[in-house]
């Protein structure tokens, strides 16, 4: 590379269109083989890496919406679980149940054999319309109800009931005393169940293992989990072995399986016990229809909205290796499915039940290196063959689901998943094919006069486009490079105050936002989005009430008023030394909240926070000579937290632990620190509480609160008290 510097030379002093010819085609070459050698060499790297970057990209893909759906899957879960504890917990269910049991524990009175008979043919109506054509209709006598009581009940409810929708039937006005108190609570219990999505809602009596309420009325109302036709089912061992062993807030679920009540359609069901004066007196369970797993699954039939494309799909099992959602082909094209499950070699009869009861769960089985694997403890992510004999990108691991061993699996045909990368390479090698002769042509064109003159312009809007505003061109010509470099200088200009003053306002901004609202939100809010609230699980509120003396003289009142500026200051600088963010203050009431930003229990980072507050607050105060009383409150639970606002935006954290932390501060004594049940349980373990009796709000209402004594390794062992030496 050396003889083209004296051949340049030459061109430059003498001038020679010959020589100046040969500089151009010589810098045309160079550019031709430098692009020629760049689009091989990125052509082979390409091919060589193409396939693993493809793999790793939809993996990560697949991975991302196998995890999405796998959340969505157990925080549904979750709140079912959620759902039937609280249903279990409500001093009305406890009543509702008292009054059912009595009532169906009251009837006395036999069905006469001709209102037997008919029930017997509302079942054999009922069954036979459920079973598919094929399959034998299970004996009736094996699920006829044997107690007069239960066919009592269903006559009523079920034989004689004159609304289509079983659950419209109030009070059938046999007069007795169940029926008065079905009458009573059935409506709300309906509510219930409606407003909560679920299927059937049943409640169960302790003391006769009894259905003594059913939303739906079907077969399993009024009859014995422990001795009737449904004693072998998971529900009635849930409700009578499981729930007996189950602490109090919890619930157990019950797996899928074919449940004749509901119409030989895979059904699972979630439970709870229902507890009077700390005494088991029942249970409350809830169907959870296979069809609201598959919205969880499926994201409600939007494959194609979730990123899977045409083929991918999400789906669940169980230990038994058997689907606990349906497929997605069958769901699209049972035909096609039918004829690949028929391909990949099942059984006719297997294959036959997925038609004759129009699901895949509980029936196509999946015994896949991926289930096998997922179900072993550990995800899998690889290229393997799916359930219907297809090469497939597949992604599973298990599901966190408490009381079921179920994983979830993503997955995607390898021709899917690879066709559209191949496609985009031979479209990118055809573009570099084509463009290749159009840069080697361009480069003849620019380089007999733009190459030179747009060197140092090009070099200054590079340094200028990695910031460095500093750049200046000298301006040595008058032609349009000229204009150009002189134009470039002003822009140069303009950017250098545009940048101060956007540094100046992106501070300025900032400031104001951290001002109203906490440092993990600005960025949020400054992205556009202006109403944002978070659901916080096991937040703590922290109420602090400071009563300043009453004011005489001015200079009293100017003590106070710098004292006020300093309390506020104070209180600030210890929440961020806790980690407790506040939510609002006045001159006499602060309100902060630990817990937002993690995921851990803050119950006692609020406590500590508490009382280095009121130990501050105390010694602040004798140092500025102004007696003030301090009372604070803490409450634990479930909040929101959020800004609202356009005009004036405004931080707020709402829910029954703000109020409750209040309530609690305004009964508190002066430097009394009282905290609710739910504190009190979680710093139990090192702190010493102890619970204040009498504690009266100002509506009259009796307030639980405990008292914090201080730290346990503080107190003396033997007195129980601090200990001061």
């Amino acid at each position: 590379m050396t003889s083209p510097a004296p051949n340049a030379q030459k061109s430059q002093s003498t001038k020679t269109p010959k020589q100046g010819r040969k500089a151009r085609t010589e810098v045309a070459v160079v550019m031709t083989l430098v692009v020629l050698v760049s689009v091989l060499v990125v052509s082979v790297y390409n091919f060589w890496t193409a396939g693993d970057l493809l793999k790793t990209s939809v993996e990560s893909q697949l991975l991302g919406i196998g995890e999405s759906r796998a959340a969505r899957i157990e925080s549904g879960m979750e709140s079912l679980e959620a759902t039937a504890a609280s249903l279990a917990s409500g001093t009305g269910m406890a009543v509702a149940l008292n009054d059912l049991s009595n009532g169906y524990r009251a009837l006395d009175e036999s069905p006469s054999a001709a209102q037997v008979e008919e029930l017997r043919a509302e079942y054999e109506a009922g069954v036979a319309s459920v079973v598919p054509p094929g399959y034998e209709v299970p004996p009736i006598d094996t699920i006829f109800p044997a107690s007069d009581r239960a066919r009592y009940l269903q006559y009523y409810y079920i034989a004689a009931n004159p609304f289509e929708d079983r659950s419209n039937l109030d009070n059938p006005g046999d007069g007795s005393e169940y029926s008065i108190a079905h009458a009573t609570y059935h409506p709300g219990l309906r509510s219930v169940a409606d407003a909560l999505d679920i299927g059937d809602l049943l409640l169960i009596d302790a003391a006769t293992s009894s259905v003594v309420y059913s939303v739906d009325k079907n077969t399993d109302f009024g009859t014995n989990l422990a001795a009737g036709p449904y004693s072998d089912s998971a529900l009635a061992d849930a409700v009578l072995d499981q729930l007996r062993f189950a602490a109090a807030g919890d619930a157990v679920v019950v797996d899928f399986e074919p449940y004749i009540p509901a119409g030989l359609k895979p059904t699972a069901f979630m439970a709870a016990a229902i507890r009077d004066q700390g005494r088991v007196i029942g249970a409350v369970a809830f169907e959870i229809p296979n069809d609201a797993l598959a919205a969880m699954t499926t994201a409600d039939l939007d494959w194609k909205g979730t990123g899977l494309g045409e083929t991918g799909e999400v789906y669940i099992v169980g230990e038994d290796l058997l689907m606990r959602s349906d497929s997605r082909l069958w769901l699209e094209d049972p035909d096609q499915y039918v004829e690949d499950a028929t391909n990949a070699g099942y059984a006719t009869e297997m294959v036959a039940a997925i038609e004759g009861f129009d699901t895949t769960v509980l029936i196509q089985p999946v015994d896949t290196e991926a289930v096998a694997a997922a179900l072993a403890g550990t995800d899998f992510v690889d290229v393997t063959t799916n359930y219907l004999g297809q090469d497939t990108l597949t992604v599973a691991g298990p599901l966190e689901v408490k009381g079921l061993q179920w994983v979830a699996v993503s997955e995607i045909t390898r021709a899917e998943a690879f066709g559209a990368m191949r496609s985009h390479s031979i479209a990118l090698l055809i573009f570099i094919a084509v463009l290749t002769p159009l840069v080697i042509g361009f480069a003849f064109l620019i380089s007999k006069r733009m190459l030179r003159p747009i060197g140092p312009i090009v070099d200054a809007a590079g340094r200028i486009g990695q910031g460095d505003l500093d750049t200046q061109l000298s301006v040595s010509s008058k032609d349009e490079f000229g204009d150009l470099a002189s134009k470039l200088n002003g822009v140069v200009a303009a950017l250098q105050d545009q940048a101060a003053e956007l540094m100046q306002a992106e501070k300025d901004t900032t400031e104001m936002l951290l001002a109203v609202m906490p440092e993990r939100m600005v960025e949020q809010f400054r992205s556009g989005d202006r109403d944002i609230a978070e659901a916080v699980r096991n937040a703590t509120m922290i109420a602090i009430s400071v009563d300043e003396p009453g004011v005489v003289q001015m200079s009293e009142q100017e003590a106070i008023a710098d004292h006020t500026v300093a309390v506020s200051s104070g209180i600030a600088n210890i929440a961020k030394r806790y980690g407790v963010e506040p939510v609002a203050s006045t001159a006499t009431q602060y309100l902060a909240v630990a817990g937002l930003a993690v995921d851990d229990d803050a119950a006692g980072q609020a406590v500590q926070y508490a009382t280095a507050v009121r130990d501050w607050l105390a010694k602040a105060s004798d140092g500025a000579g102004v007696s003030i009383t301090t009372h604070i409150g803490l409450s634990a639970g479930d909040v929101v937290a959020g800004v609202l606002g356009t005009d004036r935006v405004v931080y707020n954290v709402w829910g029954d632990p703000t109020r409750n932390a209040a309530s609690l501060a305004a009964v508190a004594q002066s430097g009394q620190i009282l905290v609710d049940p739910v504190v009190a349980s979680h710093v139990g373990d090192e702190w010493a509480v102890e619970p204040v009796l009498g504690l009266v709000n100002l509506d009259g209402s009796e307030i639980q609160g405990w008292r914090v004594v201080g730290l346990k390794a503080d107190l003396d062992p033997t007195t129980g008290l601090m200990d001061v030496t």
